[in-house]
Order: C-alpha cells, then structure tokens, then sequence
C-alpha cells in the first residue's frame, strides 16, 4: 500500500514553481460555436495521474457554455474526463484521472461556447484557471488567461464598435489595398450572402448614419436593396496591340 502511495505522488507533494496552465484564445460572430483550449507545461521531473480543474469568466451574457471534450488532448486514451457547470452558469468544473501519468506539454481539454452578443460592438470576454489541484499535491502554479473575442457585425477593424472607418477597410480590400483575416470578412459581410462587396460597405455606413437599425442587414425588413435594372456591356472590335475603352453601363 505503501509503495502505491509514493508511486502516485510526487515526492515533496508541492508542484513545481515552473508548472503552467493556461487557456488559447478565440473568435466568432453571435450565434457561431467557439472553442478554446485549456494546456498544461509539465516539467519532466513531475508526473501528473490527475486534475480538478475549474474555468470562470463567462458569466457576462455575451456567450454560453455548450460542452467540454478531450479531443486531440495529451490525456491517454485511457484515461476518465467529465466536467459539469455549476448552477450560477459561470463556473466549469472538470476533471480527469488516469492509470498512465502524463508530462510534458499540450492541451488538456477543449471547452465550446455559443456566442450571442449586440450589434454595433465586439467585445473580448475573458477565461480564467481557478480552483486547480494536480494529484494530491500543494497548488502550487502559474497561469495564462485565455479568451473568446465576439465580434459584431460591422466591427471590420475589431477595435470593439461600428465606424465608418469599418466600410473604408473592405474597400481596401476589394482594391487589394490590404488583407482582412478570416474573422474580419465574416464580420463585414453584413448582408450575409457569403461575400464582401461595396454593397456591405454602403450598409455599414448606412448603420453608422441611423438609416440602417440592425447588423447584419435583413433584406425582408427593409427596402434599400428593392432596385432593379440591367448590365450593358457595348460590343466592338481593336486591332491586336490597340488601347481600347469598354464602358460598362448601368441601365434602369
């Protein structure tokens, strides 16, 4: 009995001051799916059997605990993880335990979140390690706090509201003036057809002036895309090497 009590903890029962834990960082406009993940750095003269260890920071409103996985994680196959959120909604409490020990550094744990959030601001909400015991053994550790940014619909620049500053960067974009990142493409395509054009960028604007109430753009709700009429491309014909004009003309 002994011999099984040293084999599962570590010598001293404190772990060791260079030990870290902390939380990856991520993004995704209200009604999307986030997930972060929870990591650990292990020392090589530590092995872990164990974890109790809670996650705080989303209580705010601006998004909702969905579920927590292990999927890609360090842990062996083997081992058990559950989790359960507290009654308040603003605690995750997980745990895991195993016969095989683990060391070294990766990922513990995934958590997933549904993101809700207002138009016309983004905001970065906040994930914090709490409550964290490793075996048996004294807390003694460093963390990293983590995140989800959720983006408003707009909000191109990501500085936390809606500018028209927003409208001139996707037509930077268009022009290939500059890049926009995933995150910002998804956030400045306000009429949600899957595409950035000039059309988001009018809506934009339109937003920033109170013609538009709400982002993204509902076409049923208002009347500003009711326009109809045709493309005129006039037909002619150059020489090889000529300079020649094209115009393309907008009728109706």
């Amino acid at each position: 009995l002994q011999s099984a009590i040293d084999w599962a903890f570590s010598d001293t029962g404190v772990l060791p001051a260079e030990l870290f834990l902390g939380i990856t960082e991520s993004g995704g406009m209200p009604g999307d799916t986030a997930t972060v993940s929870v990591w650990v750095e292990i020392p090589e003269d530590y092995t872990m059997f164990s974890f109790l260890i809670s996650i705080t920071g989303f209580g705010g409103g601006m998004m909702n605990f969905l579920s927590a996985d292990t999927i890609g994680s360090m842990l062996p196959s083997d081992w058990l993880f559950y989790y359960n959120e507290n009654d308040a909604g603003n605690v995750v409490i997980t745990a895991g335990a195993g016969a095989q020990s683990i060391t070294g550094s990766g990922n513990l744990f995934n958590l997933s979140f549904i993101l809700s959030g207002d138009a016309g601001t983004s905001e970065f909400v906040d994930l914090f390690i709490i409550d964290v015991l490793l075996n048996e053994d004294e807390a003694t550790y460093n963390t990293e706090s983590g995140g989800v940014m959720v983006l408003s619909y707009g909000d191109v620049s990501m500085n936390g509201s809606v500018t028209a500053f927003d409208a001139s960067l996707i037509l930077q974009y268009l022009l290939e003036i500059m890049e926009l990142d995933d995150g910002q493409i998804d956030a400045g395509d306000v009429t949600q057809d899957a595409s950035l054009s000039a059309l988001d960028a009018a809506i934009i604007l339109q937003f920033t002036v109170g013609m538009v109430d709400d982002l993204p753009y509902d076409e049923e709700e208002n009347e500003l895309l009711a326009a109809v009429g045709d493309v005129v491309i006039s037909g002619g014909s150059v020489s090889p090497g000529d300079v020649f004009q094209m115009p393309i003309l907008l009728d109706g």
